[in-house]
């Protein structure tokens, strides 16, 4: 859609020369807009509170945190109309799909973690990429190909766009640490979203900066952050186990909104990963990413790891009995986790006369191994 001041902007060379309304300098047009003749709108949201319709939207985190999963995830439910996320009773009518992914193999990792969502690949497009006179493909360039992106957009209908990472579409003139250069991409990928209604979805890397605050952390200049209405994080869980955690860190169109939980698991099917959503957390951002810097944590993990040579000194012992007697005595799971990790503990499943699993045990390299694997006791 047009801006509201759009038709107020002259074309300098089209200016009548003997214009004489308005003030003198400026030839009588306007160069700017009473907020009287603006027409209020509501944020139309793709889901609500987290991603919104025509705007810039940033999901970021470690790798293996689940991030690219996460938007495949998405994608399928808009391409085939389901709900999103803890939204089970807010169906949409199913709609196109842009991907613009650099690190992952359409065939064999793409397609299968959109079947394996349950998406419609029929509503869903990857752009495609040009080659030059010698047969070498010409990597697609924002802001220089915002035309491309816009045609694509058009083709699908689409109400969400992926760009999986941002970071290596830059234009080669473009350095991600510069706050001015980065505003000079992101400013075409805004007015992109907002003049064709798109969801426009960003996946960032996370920084080394660990001590920093969550809204420091994204990787390259703040100005992605600052181009986008909404942010948010994915990390491990601190404390539940195989638990993972989307975090918003930047919310400027909604009302402050929980956190939201989810596992990475496995689909046979298409043998691709698969995102469960879990439900709500109360952490926020700031404590789910200070919850993974090991700087901070170090003589808590060191204490942890004294603790579970001694608990496990005697043999191997079923798990969930070592995480309660940790809980007991004031360790984390995270801390735990990190000490089990540091002492090179690996689960070994325990079976009942029946072949049936009924845990798992951890065991000190040497102490209770047999052929068989340790025999777990209980406290």
């Amino acid at each position: 859609m047009p801006y509201p001041w759009e038709d107020s902007i002259p074309d300098v060379d089209d200016a009548p020369d003997n214009e004489t309304e308005g003030d003198p300098a400026n030839n009588g047009h306007h160069f700017t807009v009473g907020l009287d003749t603006v027409e209020f709108e509501h944020v139309d949201w793709l889901w609500p509170g987290r991603i919104p319709f025509a705007k810039v939207s940033i999901i970021e985190g470690d790798p293996d945190s689940g991030k690219s999963t996460i938007t495949l995830d998405l994608a399928a439910r808009v391409s085939s109309g389901t709900p999103m996320p803890l939204q089970p009773f807010v169906r949409n009518e199913p709609a196109g799909v842009v991907l613009v992914c650099a690190e992952d193999d359409l065939g064999d990792t793409i397609l299968p973690r959109i079947l394996a969502h349950g998406g419609e690949p029929a509503m869903i497009g990857s752009v495609t990429l040009t080659r030059d006179e010698q047969g070498e493909l010409i990597p697609l360039a924002i802001p220089d190909d915002m035309q491309r992106l816009r045609g694509a957009i058009a083709e699908r209908n689409a109400k969400l766009m992926i760009i999986d990472p941002i970071t290596a579409y830059l234009t080669a003139t473009i350095n991600s640490n510069n706050d001015a250069q980065v505003r000079r991409a992101m400013t075409p990928l805004k007015d992109l979203a907002e003049q064709t209604h798109c969801a426009m979805l960003l996946v960032r890397h996370l920084n080394k900066s660990g001590e920093l605050k969550a809204k420091y952390r994204g990787g390259g200049s703040i100005a992605f952050s600052g181009a986008a209405r909404s942010v948010m994080v994915v990390d491990k869980h601190p404390e539940q186990e195989n638990v993972y955690v989307m975090a918003r860190v930047k919310g400027n169109l909604a009302k402050t909104i929980p956190s939201v939980t989810y596992k990475i698991e496995s689909e046979d099917l298409y043998e691709s990963p698969v995102i469960k959503w879990l439900g709500t957390d109360k952490i926020d951002a700031d404590t789910l990413l200070k919850g993974h810097d090991a700087r901070t944590d170090a003589p808590e993990r060191t204490q942890a790891e004294e603790w579970l040579r001694m608990i496990l000194e005697n043999g191997p012992m079923l798990a969930r009995d070592v995480q309660s007697e940790a809980r007991k005595d004031g360790i984390t799971m995270i801390t735990l986790r990190r000490a089990k990790e540091k002492l090179g503990i690996v689960p070994a499943r325990q079976r009942d006369a029946k072949g049936k699993t009924i845990g798992w045990s951890w065991a000190l390299s040497g102490v209770g191994q047999s052929e068989n694997g340790p025999e777990a006791k209980t406290t």
